[in-house]
């Protein structure tokens, strides 16, 4: 296993990558917490990095268990962590005052990562136009750090597949403007991801701008959004289901690996 940066945040902590190597030259990129309030991703990430190290997989596999660590730090303890009172007044004005970011998704400049990706970027549903908790897309494309470290990474790894980790709904998004051959081949590893998992398909293109439509959209590869856990999860609760998220995780990745060969 190798550990490295791939870029920093807003703040300037490092956003790490590990890489386990695999039996094949193939590769496949994890990329957990680009949601703040999803950090039950990170600790997922973590198990996949630990179980892979000691079972050496199909793939070569570079997860990114961080993505959005200064979101992180903001969902889990609010702005205390922060030395900067300017920026603590601005943070606490996007979150109505309340000094509970537990549903905080975006990163630290309010900018919600997951729509910031140059992929029919600003033409979402619920998009917001300005610094929020959640849903604003940037001034620009691609203008976060957090994202422009994601796409590097992936421009130097060329994977055969990627997949998200997010938090809540037990279900797996693969659809994003993709047609012919590219949508039959998504679609059907998407199956296969599903009955390994016991995770449910999503089809339609419910949100843009995030890291899975890019792939899809610039890379015409494969790539997934997966919702761990039930819509009854907690952000705030432990993560007492964690092994159980583990083991459907580790059979949706095996699958990855094993039906990605066969195109």
């Amino acid at each position: 296993m190798r550990k490295f940066g791939i870029g920093k945040t807003v703040l300037g902590r490092d956003i790490v990558c590990y890489r386990v190597a695999g039996k094949s030259e193939r590769s496949i990129i994890i990329q957990a917490s680009i949601h703040a309030r999803e950090h039950i991703t990170t600790a997922l990430a973590y198990r996949l990095i630990s179980h892979y190290s000691a079972h050496k997989p199909l793939y070569s596999l570079y997860i990114v268990p961080l993505v959005n660590a200064d979101g992180v730090s903001l969902a889990l303890g609010g702005v205390d962590f922060l030395t900067c009172a300017k920026l603590k007044s601005y943070l606490l004005g996007l979150n109505n005052g309340s000094h509970d970011f537990s549903l905080w998704k975006a990163n630290i400049r309010g900018v919600d990562l997951n729509t910031n990706f140059n992929a029919n970027w600003g033409n979402g549903q619920s998009n917001r136009f300005s610094a929020s908790n959640a849903n604003f897309i940037g001034h620009s494309p691609n203008s976060e750090p957090e994202t422009k470290a994601l796409i590097s990474l992936t421009k130097k790894v060329k994977p055969v597949s990627t997949l998200s980790l997010h938090c809540k709904g037990e279900e797996i998004f693969w659809f994003f403007m993709q047609g012919g051959a590219n949508y039959q081949r998504d679609k059907q590893i998407a199956k296969k991801l599903a009955a390994a998992s016991g995770y449910s398909l999503k089809g339609g293109s419910f949100s843009v701008g995030g890291y899975k439509d890019w792939c899809i959209q610039h890379l015409k590869i494969p790539s997934y959004t997966i919702e761990i856990e039930n819509d009854n999860y907690d952000y705030k609760a432990p993560y007492i289901n964690l092994e159980r998220e583990f083991i459907k995780n580790v059979r949706l990745v095996d699958a990855l690996m094993e039906h990605t060969y066969e195109y």
